[in-house]
């Protein structure tokens, strides 16, 4: 039995019966597993998926084994119309977890969910071969902090997205959150 059969792949959606502070925990683990090289982006990809999570326009994806969390991913969901895309707005892996196929199987996952939607990402630049390798095709202006825009199931034209704006009252509300929720886990 390979390593993919192995895994169970969880997602999760507001109303489905999960505790909000719970999925907050959760959402602050996946933001935590992309490692301390993206410290300083850690809280806004939490405040960001979030927000996300708490508006219904987003869901959050878990590869786990043994129960015990592997990978963690959060897709935003497109927007209607005819330039709709999903967005992957953080996929993480724990480091002890990384070169072991878990980020593959949970990015198979995901894709099977949204079938042959289009998707995009914005990949840092470690992580732009491992999406190559799945498939996604590459824009080839460089976006911020080194970030390269990608897409798969699109002719590039389909980037549209939801995404909820916020200002400094709500960042540092978030901020607080990821803080007290780091006291919690003793990070």
């Amino acid at each position: 039995m390979g390593a993919a059969n192995l895994y169970q792949h969880i997602k999760i959606r507001k109303g489905m019966g999960y505790d909000d502070e719970d999925i907050e925990r959760l959402i602050f683990l996946a933001s935590v597993a992309m490692g301390m090289d993206y410290a300083d982006t850690q809280v806004s990809f939490f405040t960001e998926c979030a927000l996300a999570y708490n508006t219904n326009i987003g869901a959050l994806h878990m590869l786990e084994l043994s129960n015990r969390r592997h990978a963690f991913c959060f897709v935003l969901d497109k927007f209607k119309g005819n330039k709709g895309a999903h967005h992957i707005h953080l996929l993480s892996v724990f480091a002890n977890n990384r070169g072991k196929g878990a980020g593959r199987v949970l990015l198979e996952h995901v894709l099977r969910d949204i079938g042959n939607e289009p998707i995009t990402l914005e990949a840092f630049p470690a992580s732009t071969p491992f999406f190559t390798k799945m498939g996604f095709l590459a824009r080839p202006q460089k976006l911020e902090h080194g970030l390269t825009s990608m897409f798969l199931n699109s002719d590039g034209t389909h980037d549209v997205f939801q995404k909820v704006g916020y200002d400094s009252n709500v960042k540092k509300q978030y901020t607080e959150k990821f803080l007290e929720i780091g006291n919690f886990f003793n990070l």
